[in-house]
């Protein structure tokens, strides 16, 4: 039996309502992924931009602070100089760890950050550039050598371009390694390998921190003295140039915020008087830089920073005396340098390291390595013009 013309044409309509319906569903869908993929993408480049405004913010964050010495405390609502306001603003805020440490956090958004669209946060502390100096000995000298006499002792590896010999008495220690060009006689006691007519070792360089601790303390003023200078109540010292000779004494407390430079002999004396670094230094450490002697006697100290590792003083003699360097019954808890002399320690008195032409360790003193002082980092002060703030690696953060 043939089927009417109409219910074919029916049976064709229904059909082909259906195919259309099919289509419009699956282009409905099409266009879903389509305006989604359209959408994601719109919005990874607002996104992208957030980025980099937010990036924007920490680089003008690192300049405002060396141009500001470390006073710039951030901003808000900044927007690109020279650019329409759509395009997006940052706002930045700087935390102070300490004076040598802060931690910036920028936020950038699209268009802003009353509403935005796109938001994107980083974070980065920020330090004052400082140079690593390896100091890998409690006693490096050059060919003048290392003698030491009744208990002296030394707590770390000595490495010596000339002999390490015992003088008078007995008692003498080494707590580690003994390195010399030369001979090493016995006593010392020696806990570790003995390594005589071993190779030269190089003295750690020391020229342009050097260089720089004078500039930065020319730079903070000079004091001329007639003949010497003499501090004897507690203060703050430093950046500072002393043309003569420094005393400090009195038995006062001397805190240190920048490079000494003293074109004459340096004294520190009498038991309580104490010389420390300021502890907005960190792990960095500064340095006295003297043209003559350095002569810490009668139980004064020089001491570190509290911070983990601690940041050191440098005490650099340039003069050629024998005893360029001479510790008597005191405590330098610090780095002394006389590459041009010869050093002296006696009686009671307590180093971190040395580093001389010569040295003569006198009885009961001690060498005392600080394992920190294979990579000592130093620097001028957190202040001083000039100072470099630089982003600290390892520390970067990013987040929506």
């Amino acid at each position: 039996m043939k089927k009417s013309p109409l219910k074919l044409k029916g049976e064709a309509l229904l059909i082909g309502i259906i195919l259309l319906t099919v289509i419009l569903i699956l282009a409905a869908a099409l266009f879903s992924r389509v305006a989604g993929f359209l959408r994601f993408g719109s919005n990874t480049i607002l996104r992208e931009q957030a980025l980099y405004l937010a990036e924007a913010g920490l680089e003008k964050a690192i300049w405002q602070l060396n141009e500001t010495a470390g006073s710039y405390g951030g901003e808000t609502g900044t927007y690109l100089p020279g650019k329409p306001d759509n395009l997006g603003q940052f706002s930045v805020t700087v935390e102070s760890i300490n004076s040598a440490l802060k931690t910036i956090t920028s936020t950038g958004c699209i268009p802003n950050c009353s509403s935005p669209r796109a938001k994107v946060t980083v974070k980065t502390d920020a330090k004052i550039a400082s140079t690593t100096i390896a100091f890998s000995y409690a006693a490096q000298t050059g060919d003048g050598g290392i003698t030491m006499y009744q208990n002296s002792e030394i707590d770390g590896t000595a490495y010596s371009n000339g002999n390490i010999s015992r003088g008078f008495g007995s008692g003498q220690v080494i707590e580690g390694d003994a390195w010399a060009v030369g001979t090493i006689s016995n006593p010392p006691d020696v806990s570790g390998q003995r390594h005589p007519n071993a190779s030269a070792a190089p003295m750690p360089d020391i020229t342009q921190q050097v260089s720089d601790w004078k500039t930065a303390a020319t730079n903070g003023g000079t004091t001329n003295c007639l003949k010497s200078c003499t501090l004897s109540s507690s203060q703050n010292i430093g950046p500072r140039k002393y043309s003569g000779h420094l005393i400090l004494t009195g038995n006062a407390t001397f805190t240190v915020k920048g490079p000494i430079y003293v074109t004459g002999n340096l004294m520190v004396n009498l038991g309580s008087t104490k010389v420390n670094l300021d502890n907005s230094f960190g792990s960095n450490g500064t340095g006295f830089v003297v043209d003559g002697t350095i002569s810490i006697q009668n139980g004064a100290t020089i001491n570190p920073t509290s911070a983990d590792p601690k940041g050191y003083i440098m005490l650099v003699s340039n003069s050629g005396s024998n005893s360029a360097v001479s510790i008597d019954n005191s405590g330098a808890f610090a780095i002394l340098y006389a590459l041009n002399g010869g050093a002296e320690t006696r009686n009671n008195t307590t180093v971190n390291a040395l580093i001389s032409k010569s040295l003569t360790m006198y009885n009961y003193s001690v060498l005392d390595y600080e394992t920190g002082l294979a990579s000592a980092q130093f620097t001028t002060c957190p202040t001083c013009p000039g100072a470099s703030w630089q982003p600290k690696k390892g520390t970067y953060y990013y987040s929506e």
